[in-house]
């Protein structure tokens, strides 16, 4: 979970006086979109496990894992998911042996742990996380 902080003005005291509050606030984590130059920073040097999604847009099952893939990264702690849009990134699909999508690629400490193929539901996906 990240802490962002948010500055909100709060009104006006009298005479004109702003107050600023700092408003701390819990966010969740989202799946990050990277793209291919950025793989080897986010993915293959990364101290925590990294679930990364192969995606395309005009993919139906790909569409419908967006929001499977977010309440999945809402639910884990000590991982993260990321996104590869494979229309973007041919060359990781290559070195990796994509050929269908979605195709989902768990790596821990920079190697291949686990894969799946097609559309499954969340609890697969926190289960290969929790792995």
């Amino acid at each position: 979970m990240n802490i962002d902080y948010a500055r909100y003005f709060f009104g006006t005291a009298p005479y004109g006086v702003m107050y600023i509050f700092n408003i701390r606030r819990e966010t969740k984590m989202a799946v990050q979109h990277i793209k291919e130059a950025e793989f080897d920073e986010v993915v293959l040097k990364s101290d925590v496990p990294v679930l990364v999604d192969f995606f395309a847009e005009w993919c139906g099952p790909c569409k419908m894992m967006e929001p499977i893939l977010e309440q999945a990264s809402e639910e884990v702690s000590g991982a993260k998911i990321v996104a590869v849009d494979a229309d973007e990134a041919e060359r990781l699909c290559i070195v990796y042996g994509i050929s269908n999508i979605p195709c989902m690629i768990l790596f821990k400490n920079g190697e291949e742990a686990d894969r799946i193929v097609g559309r499954v539901p969340k609890q697969k996906i926190i289960d290969t996380l929790n792995a």
